[in-house]
Formats: structure tokens, C-alpha cells, sequence
């Protein structure tokens, strides 16, 4: 069945529910923490092989509550977002945590599976659907067109309750930074960011890189960088 989900920025997208099975979705790592190599690497801003992020895949497993991964307004929460190629947008770490739950049979996975049988048809699908399935995987097929799907991912990663950690952010940016961008970075001799030369790459990344929703901790009321965003 259809619905509607939010990014942090506020960006809205239509999806369709759907159940497949664990192993069919293309998340950014396996249940080691290796990277899958058919997974791509513009998608994934966060860095899975983090002790956090492993901690969160371990808890999804055996800990979580089956209703937090079902419905949610937002796309940072509730069942993973995944294209049309079931290529996982946002939710690689829930994807990861529900296979390992199914593989091992945890009693998380069985409560998961339990009460999405109980809740199917409220998603569109049938009790015997799910009941059929070896892992079953509640999703949300993506159907709006949000043209750059890389920045789209970027967007549907931010969460008030999962912050990017500091290289995690860096690597975001870094690839959100675009070579025009580049082209306007000048520090002159002695490096200084804050120099008047400089002002055009300062603009250039608030507008291109830094979401709206954090501009106000990025820049001063002045307009000046902030301290934090010096440090970004």
C-alpha cells in the first residue's frame, strides 16, 4: 500500500510497502562488517564499520521493538527506504540487524515476524505472504523522483537520534562537495580560512553542502563561519 515519509530537512517522498526477503536487499555491508562491493559507495555517508554502528545492528537483532520498524513519518526510522533495485537508502544498519535476527533466530527476529503477520494487512499485504517467507523484510519502495539520489541518501540519513559522527561527516561532505565548489577555495599564503578571498568557498559549501536545517550552527548571526563550522 502507498504512503508518505520526510527527511530531517523536510523533503517528501512517496513510497509503497512491500515484504521481501533479507537476503534480496542490497545493503552496504554484510553481517561481518565487510563492505559489499555491490553496494554503491556514494549511497552509504555512514561508516558501518564503526564500534556504534555495530552496537545499533546487535541490538536490532536480539533488543528491538517490532513497531520501530514498521511505520514512521520519517524516512530515518521505521522500515528501511529502498529503490525500485532494493538498494537500500536509508536503513542499511536496520537491514543488517533484521538479517542477523532472522539467521539466528533470535526471539527479536520471531516477535519482528509475528507481528508483521499481524499487521500485514494494514500494509497492503496478506498474513500468508509473510508466513511463507524465510526472513521477511518490511520496506518502503521509494516511488518519487528526488533527481540526485546520492544527496537524497545524504538527507535520509539525518537523524536526531543517530548524529554522524566527525569523519562520518567529513566523508559526507566530501562527496556532496562538487568541483565548482572546489574551484573557489583560497586560503591565500598563510592558510587562512577565514580570509576575505576565501568568502566565495565559504558561501559556495553553506549553500551546496550544508543543509538548511544546520545553517544556523554553521554561520554566526554576522554571517561569519561559527566555531563549529570552522571546525567542519
Amino acid at each position: 500500500s502507498p504512503g508518505k515519509a520526510s527527511t530531517q530537512s523536510g523533503q517528501e517522498v512517496e513510497f509503497d510497502y512491500a515484504v521481501v526477503e533479507a537476503d534480496d536487499l542490497v545493503a552496504s555491508r554484510d553481517e561481518q562488517g565487510r563492505e559489499n562491493k555491490s553496494y554503491p559507495k556514494e549511497l552509504q555517508p555512514r561508516d558501518r564499520t564503526r564500534a556504534a554502528s555495530q552496537e545499533q545492528i546487535e541490538n536490532i537483532a536480539t533488543k528491538t521493538r517490532p513497531a520501530e520498524l514498521m511505520d514512521n513519518a520519517s524516512v530515518s526510522a521505521g522500515a528501511p527506504i529502498v529503490g525500485e533495485d532494493l538498494v537500500v537508502e536509508s536503513g542499511n544498519g536496520r537491514t543488517i540487524g533484521l538479517r542477523v535476527g532472522h539467521e539466528r533466530g533470535t526471539e527479536s527476529a520471531a516477535k519482528y515476524r509475528r507481528e508483521l503477520e499481524r499487521r500485514a494487512k494494514e500494509f497492503g499485504l496478506s498474513p500468508e505472504q509473510v508466513k511463507g517467507m524465510k526472513a521477511p523484510v518490511l520496506v518502503r519502495v521509494r516511488k518519487s523522483d528526488v533527481g540526485d539520489r546520492a544527496a537524497f541518501t545524504r538527507d535520509a540519513n539525518e537523524s536526531g537520534l543517530a548524529q554522524m559522527s566527525v569523519s562520518e561527516r567529513a566523508k559526507a561532505d566530501a562527496n556532496a562537495l562538487t568541483n565548482e565548489t572546489l574551484a573557489t577555495l583560497d586560503m591565500g599564503d598563510d592558510g587562512n580560512f577565514r580570509a576575505a578571498s576565501n568568502r566565495p568557498f565559504v558561501q559556495a559549501f553553506s549553500q551546496h553542502v550544508v543543509r538548511p536545517s544546520e545553517r544556523g550552527a554553521f554561520v554566526t548571526k554576522d554571517g561569519d563561519v561559527s566555531k563549529e563550522g570552522m571546525t567542519r
